[in-house]
């Protein structure tokens, strides 16, 4: 999915470069690279796995029937498509109304804002690789409370690798929008400031939906994603038509909320799991004064341009690590889990660890 998939596209679209093909040529080459990656699926699949999902009864009507594994599999997943498609639209249905509602050009501006936004959902969406599969091992053995430290831990993980960037986005909407697609998209800042907010929630409360899926509530996550769909939809046709892109931004950030104090208040209530510790808020609440006060600072004595903003990325990451250090907002689990990444992958982090160490209430 991430390798044959992107590399097939790129190999289709230097040809069409070379060839000098019109633009449906680079359409061509994305639809071929995913049929191909769906060929080598299926045969991959064809060829792997171990039991069959349908069954053939032997009987006067050799009717074809599904086995107890593949009913299983059915009540487990179709949940999970429709929820895997109230999302899909939650995340299409502003472009569309932007588009019904006004112009071409707002259209363009939102467009702007929302992938550069996406972008602080990228520290959540990496880790879940990881933690699906730990998870889905650990509720399966009973081992909850290992289950609930790992999800604390990694909440905290991931809300550090966001931190710097959202506060960047918020702090620099104008100066982002202008390196990524000019100054035309400037007028964008407002709605790109909000998204981030929006998104940054998703990796806040950690992979709250992911567990409810390991532990088999599908069908909360459908009906939880169809109501904040539809509140989606109603919010979009409220705000757009007085506030253009600032009310498809808010419309999105409320869904976002919403979804996520469903899913977060079920998760409690069934495992008593949750995102909140102290040596998560303290690095945070700590971070943004002093962060805020560069920011004044920078604001009033110097002019922003687009190659200082990876100094101010650097400077927020190291000033958020240092005080993760300084406030001792580090906990053994960190350091169990730098033990698993270590002979993940073949590392010598002692030094690391012996540093930590010291920081470890």
């Amino acid at each position: 999915q991430n390798i044959l998939r992107s590399v097939i596209f790129i190999l289709f679209l230097v040809t069409v470069a070379f060839l000098g093909l019109s633009f449906l040529g680079v359409l061509y080459a994305y639809l071929a690279s995913i049929v191909i990656t769906c060929i080598a699926f299926a045969i991959y699949a064809i060829k792997k796995l171990p039991l069959p999902t349908f069954s053939v009864k032997k009987g006067v009507d050799a009717a074809t029937s599904i086995n107890p594994i593949g009913k299983e599999l059915l009540r487990f997943s179709l949940p999970l498509l429709l929820t895997a498609m109230f999302f899909m639209l939650m995340t299409q249905t502003d472009t569309l109304m932007l588009g019904y509602f006004k112009t071409s050009d707002i259209v363009g501006l939102y467009n702007g804002a929302h992938p550069i936004a996406h972008l602080i959902f990228l520290p959540l969406s990496s880790m879940l690789f990881i933690f699906i599969p730990i998870a889905s091992q650990l509720y399966s053995k009973g081992l909850i409370d290992e289950l609930r430290r790992n999800y604390t831990v990694l909440t905290k993980w991931i809300w550090s690798a966001t931190m710097p960037a959202l506060l960047i986005l918020l702090l620099f909407p104008e100066t982002v929008l202008n390196l990524f697609w000019g100054a035309r998209y400037i007028p964008a800042s407002t709605a790109l400031q909000i998204l981030a907010v929006g998104f940054s929630i998703n990796n806040f409360v950690g992979p709250n939906g992911n567990t409810m899926m390991v532990i088999g509530k599908t069908r909360f996550l459908m009906w939880a994603g169809l109501v904040c769909v539809i509140t989606n939809v109603i919010l979009n046709i409220v705000l757009i038509p007085p506030l253009g892109i600032v009310g498809a931004s808010v419309a999105s950030l409320t869904s976002i909320v919403l979804l996520n104090i469903f899913i977060s208040v079920k998760l409690y209530s069934l495992v008593k799991f949750h995102p909140l510790s102290r040596n998560l808020l303290k690095p945070s609440m700590t971070s943004i004064g002093l962060i805020f006060l560069i920011y004044i600072l920078a604001r009033n004595f110097l002019d922003v341009t687009f190659w200082m903003l990876p100094i101010f990325f650097v400077l927020f990451l190291g000033l958020y690590g240092l005080l993760i250090l300084l406030t001792k907002s580090f906990d053994n689990e960190d350091i169990m889990m730098l033990l698993a990444v270590e002979e993940r992958l073949g590392l010598n982090l002692t030094s690391i660890k012996r540093i930590l160490k010291r920081f470890v209430k």
